[in-house]
């Protein structure tokens, strides 16, 4: 059972008349989230599915997985078993695809590229089908003890009890090594992999998102197994990608995909009125109200999330955004809170990689 502290019970100010305004979360109050996060069960050694319908975020995401497992990070809080090498297998076909992939990995990490991982092309193999009898003899002959080996292809039409029996002897066969297989699907549809849940340890389904100005590509990874969590911010990550000299990604509680919807729950989530919100993205109030109650962790919410370093600095200007509010009547309204960064500073991760 989880007790509010007892400095959480004191009475907060109270709101101005018609603005909106609501006062800041408890920084102190007890981490719910923190809580279940550390209740999550491991996936076992396996199979694990990646649904990605935009082929444009595949391999920006499946890199940025795979650094994740091979580091022995959480995939969108999903503990993963330990692994000390990855081996990341492309068709003949998908040599392209390839050789971007070594081009990421060595950008993040250029003093010791590849390390841990291993991007093979298949030259005898034209096109890679995992999900047929011969395409999971061949991922089975990669996978050795505490290995993980990872491929991509389109989701295969009339998928049924053919694939079920595939993803069975794939399952069957990583346990046995205690090895993982991580499986990056794309297509338009993601009705006819639903079932596949059923079948593998995690279905990971990810989505593009808008970067925020200074990202390259963003988005977000969402654990079909945790999705009675996902309102407490858990299982629920967004990514953004940064590249340039270095690959760079942070992580975060998903919140929108909208870039300017984030820019309204990080303000509200600051303590701006709704109506100093609206004046900033010249917006009619009840636009605000009504973005910010169709998002999926409301702006305040107890669970503890990072406000990005410097967000107003670096988002403002290149978003068209007013560094101070203005409306008719009384000019500049607010700068925004004196104090920035409320409501806990734990659920984001920035590494350079």
């Amino acid at each position: 059972m989880i007790t509010k502290p007892a400095s959480a019970t004191k009475k907060l100010g109270t709101a101005k008349q018609g603005t909106g305004a609501f006062p800041r979360p408890y920084a102190d109050t007890a981490d719910v989230a923190d809580v279940l996060r550390r209740a999550i069960k491991p996936a076992a050694p396996g199979v694990v599915l990646v649904y990605v319908p935009d082929s444009t975020a595949l391999p920006y995401a499946r890199v940025a997985i795979e650094r994740d497992i091979v580091q022995h990070h959480p995939v969108a809080d999903v503990p993963m078993p330990a692994v000390t090498t990855l081996t990341a297998l492309y068709s003949e076909q998908s040599r392209r695809d390839a050789d971007f992939s070594k081009h990421l990995h060595r950008s993040g990490c250029p003093d010791q590229p590849g390390k841990g991982q291993e991007v093979v092309s298949l030259t005898s193999c034209v096109t890679l089908n995992c999900l047929s009898s011969e395409g999971a003899a061949l991922l089975l002959d990669h996978v050795r003890d505490k290995t993980c080996v990872t491929a991509q292809q389109t989701i295969p039409d009339g998928a049924g009890e053919e694939v079920a029996r595939v993803l069975a002897t794939l399952a069957a066969g990583a346990k046995d090594h205690n090895g993982l297989i991580v499986l990056f699907l794309h297509g338009p549809s993601c009705n006819s992999i639903a079932w596949m849940q059923h079948h593998v340890e995690e279905l990971l389904v990810v989505r593009e998102c808008d970067p925020c100005p200074d990202a390259s590509i963003a988005f977000s990874l969402q654990a079909r197994s945790l999705g009675s969590q996902h309102a407490f911010g858990i299982g629920h990550t967004m990514y953004e990608v940064t590249i340039g000299d270095r690959w760079r990604q942070e992580q975060q509680v998903f919140i929108a995909a909208d870039v300017r919807d984030r820019v309204m729950w990080l303000l509200r989530r600051e303590g701006e009125s709704l109506v100093d919100i609206a004046c900033r993205l010249d917006v009619d109030k009840s636009t605000v109200s009504k973005r910010l109650k169709s998002l999926p962790l409301p702006p305040n919410t107890k669970v503890q999330v990072t406000m990005p370093k410097d967000w107003r600095k670096k988002w403002f200007e290149p978003l068209g955004i007013d560094a101070l509010p203005r409306d008719e009547t009384h000019g500049h309204l607010s700068s925004g809170p004196s104090t920035a960064g409320t409501g806990g500073i734990n659920a984001r991760r920035s590494r350079e990689l």
